[in-house]
């Protein structure tokens, strides 16, 4: 998620990277290439499209500049987009036979909060940092953030991080 809020849309593919290399080192039973390649095209369509609408439908700053955008960013990153994910996983794994119906949900539940612990770890952190940083992010600089110079970036930098911490836990 930090990825495709810095560098945009088009880095969503890296996506189904994590997710080959996840269903393939991961504990359960073995799975077909096929099953393999569903499940990693979901994954990214779901969370490419649904991030995408949530930069572009509810007008977020991935930067996280104000409390609305942060609110947004925890409760569709971290709420929406893994329990949706997690739900099409779970639904692909027993049409392809390797979960039984019965635990379909326990299987949601560990696939979201998976990641949505993954995202709670790592996406604020990163993008808080990277928001010194203009030149990184995919589209025009943010001038709230871009024209903040000296001792009251850093001031605004640990109050964001300070918000963030908050709100994730």
């Amino acid at each position: 998620v930090a990825l495709l809020s810095i560098f945009g849309p088009w880095f969503a593919p890296t996506l189904a990277v994590t997710q080959v290399i996840e269903l393939v080192t991961g504990p359960s039973a073995p799975l077909g290439w096929g099953l393999i390649a569903a499940v990693a095209a979901t994954h990214v369509l779901l969370y490419g499209s649904l991030f995408t609408a949530m930069l572009v439908k509810c007008r977020v700053d991935p930067r996280l500049p104000t409390r609305r955008s942060a609110l947004v960013f925890v409760v569709v990153t971290m709420v929406l987009l893994p329990v949706v994910t997690a739900v099409s996983k779970a639904l692909l794994l027993v049409a392809g036979d390797i979960l039984q119906l019965d635990a379909l949900w326990p299987r949601v539940f560990a696939l979201s909060t998976k990641d949505a612990i993954g995202i709670a770890m790592v996406a604020p952190f990163s993008l808080l940092a990277s928001r010194a940083i203009p030149s990184l992010w995919w589209d025009r600089p943010h001038r709230a953030i871009a024209s903040i110079r000296g001792p009251q970036s850093t001031w605004k930098w640990i109050e964001g991080l300070f918000l963030v911490g908050l709100i994730v836990a």
